[in-house]
């Protein structure tokens, strides 16, 4: 619905607080605390001008009626009309229809309208009808049994097409008319209505049962905290929820967006806030991102060139980043023998990334400390008989000690053996501080519990760790400094077979989790996405990401029935790409015959009704 700006919008919408909910997801499930005498929750989706809605629950009193509609313009014209009537059974949301769920339980309305919805009649854009099948699914999951939608519209194509869509997910049609009005009016109008019977437009409109039975969701007790993303990846990061989770998961999320549009919109603080969630919280689960530049600067009109969220929040949680392949069947590793995932665990602070460089001509170069109370320490670097170039590099024995802690608690969580390797015969001081203070914090605070669990912890020289990766069969995490760490995690990423397989997981020392996809945002499938091309993106790794995450919720909240979904949904996707169903980039490293390559939605329904088999 395209509406012009209302004059005083914010001061107009204040005024209707008292009908207005804007923190409605605290009512999820408890609704009719609003009005405990009503005999039915009904919910109107797509509201408009709200004509239809406070005739409606002016004519039925003892109806709670709850409208929902995206655009406030137009919800402001019905909230304030339902205040002139003095109405007492009306309440007004503004959100989008695909975040439903968000906001009622499972069987909670006996009774949903849609009235006009808009037909978006090129076929490029049918998943956005408010009557396609994955908003059916959500409808139907928080209607009760036998409740009802009543369906009205003046676009046949759209009736048509949407009795393909009633069907297929099992609604019962009943009353169904192609010309409601033909005999003269027939119930409330909405205002769109009461035109099309003036110009003689018919109206269809159908009533359709909801005879299957809720199925009894996973449920959580603490939010995950969930950071949505930005092009392709925010893309699938819906339609896997939409699909995979929310059908099974009664989810409870703490929702940030950290699409740069949002991101320039609050200065980055909702990238800080989304970091502090995860210390309250304990586990995030977050969506590829943009770090800008200055394309990127122009194309989204930014105020600032952002930072990187994935540097903010790894600095605020003091963590490092551990990645790791998924394995499946008939897609082999160049390294024939690796026959398990190998974890790089990288430092991702100081170093040659905050290095300072000069570029010098024939002279002394000197390495200088100043001590707090003054004291300089000097040390000749090299004396110059030509030009030549200069760098400076540190690192913190905090952040070590936190990287060597994050390290030693991921391979107690995940039972591994822990390797680190770094070139203190050559940085005696420097790379010799990193293998002290890993070796100090072991013995006194991990040996016994190592010990305990099976596992193993040894230091080796880098270019020997190198020599004994490529021979293993894998089954181990690999700590590396930040320059070691870039380089080995795209070498075993490249050596296992796509980006799009690698998972990622932050882990600070004080054991909070942030999970994500290991690739970024896939900008070239966004922009043929945006040109209505169906694309074929791999999934895998963004699935990962919230398994990752409900798999440590359940954990760490002592819920079996959340981790054992989570694994049974990492095992179908496994299943589904091991019996030849993948995406485009997965065939092309296929060795398993003639792959069955389906688009990213063709890839989801499978794992879907692979879900459902099981």
């Amino acid at each position: 619905m395209r509406m012009r700006k209302r004059n005083n919008l914010e001061p107009r919408m204040e005024a209707c607080a008292a009908i207005w909910l804007r923190d409605a997801k605290a009512l999820r499930g408890k609704w009719r605390t609003l009005m405990p005498e009503a005999r039915e929750l009904r919910l109107e989706i797509g509201c408009g001008k709200g004509k239809f809605t406070v005739e409606t629950a002016a004519a039925e009193p003892d109806v709670l009626l709850i409208a929902v509609e995206r655009v406030q313009e137009a919800m402001l014209l019905g909230m304030e009309r339902a205040l002139e009537m003095g109405l007492k059974n009306v309440y007004f949301l503004s959100l989008d229809a695909a975040q439903i769920e968000e906001y009622f339980a499972d069987g909670e309305v006996d009774l949903l309208y849609l009235n006009f919805c808009d037909p978006w009649p090129r076929k490029k854009n049918a998943k956005r009808r408010l009557t396609y099948r994955t908003f059916l699914r959500k409808y139907q999951r928080i209607l009760k049994r036998d409740g009802e939608i009543h369906f009205k519209t003046d676009n046949s194509p759209l009736f048509e097409w949407s009795l393909g869509e009633f069907e297929a997910c099992g609604l019962e049609i009943r009353n169904l008319t192609r010309d409601l009005h033909k005999d003269g009016p027939v119930g409330i109008m909405t205002g769109y209505e009461e035109k099309f019977y003036e110009l003689g437009t018919p109206i269809n409109r159908c009533e359709l049962i909801n005879r299957e039975v809720t199925m009894q969701k996973i449920q959580m007790t603490t939010p995950l905290v969930e950071m949505d993303g930005d092009e392709m990846t925010r893309v699938l990061w819906k339609s896997i929820k939409d699909e995979l989770l929310l059908p099974y998961i009664d989810l409870k999320t703490e929702y940030y967006d950290l699409g740069l549009p949002e991101r320039d919109r609050t200065a980055d603080q909702v990238t800080v806030d989304a970091a502090k969630a995860i210390q309250k919280y304990g586990v995030g689960v977050k969506c590829a991102t943009i770090t800008p530049n200055v394309q990127r600067m122009s194309e989204y009109s930014l105020h600032e060139m952002w930072k990187s969220p994935n540097g903010t929040i790894r600095a605020i949680l003091d963590g490092t980043v551990f990645r790791a392949p998924i394995l499946v069947d008939g897609i082999h590793p160049v390294v024939k023998n690796w026959s398990k995932p190998i974890t790089i665990a990288r430092h991702a602070y100081g170093d040659v990334y905050k290095a300072t460089e000069l570029r010098v001509p024939e002279g002394r170069a000197e390495l200088v400390f100043t001590g707090k109370d003054g004291c300089e320490t000097r040390k000749t670097i090299y004396d110059f008989e030509c030009g030549g170039v200069l760098t400076g590099q540190y690192n913190k024995d905090t952040s070590i000690a936190s990287f060597a802690r994050s390290c030693f608690n991921y391979a107690l969580a995940t039972k591994q053996d822990l390797w680190f390797s770094a070139k203190d015969t050559i940085a005696k001081i420097y790379d010799g501080t990193f293998k002290k203070i890993f070796a100090d914090i072991f013995e006194a605070e991990y040996k016994e519990r190592f010990e305990q669990a099976g596992i193993t912890y040894f230091y080796t020289l880098i270019d020997d760790a190198v020599a004994r990766v490529i021979r293993s069969e894998g089954g181990f995490i690999w700590a590396c400094k930040n320059y070691d760490g870039d380089v080995m995690s795209d070498m075993v990423s490249t050596a296992f077979g796509s980006l799009a397989m690698m998972t990622s997981v932050l882990v600070s020392p004080d054991g909070k989790y942030e999970y994500e996809a290991a690739h970024g945002t896939v900008t070239k499938h966004y922009y043929r996405y945006l040109e209505g091309e169906k694309t074929s993106t791999n999934p895998m790794a963004t699935i990962f990401a919230w398994t990752g995450a409900l798999k440590k919720r359940g954990e760490l909240d002592g819920l079996s029935d959340l981790t054992a979904f989570a694994e049974k949904l990492e095992k179908v996707c496994i299943f589904v790409i091991e019996r030849g169903t993948m995406t485009k980039d997965l065939a092309a490293l296929w060795e398993g015959g003639a792959p069955n390559v389906v688009t990213t939605d063709g890839f989801i329904a499978a794992i879907r009704r692979e879900l459902e088999n099981r």
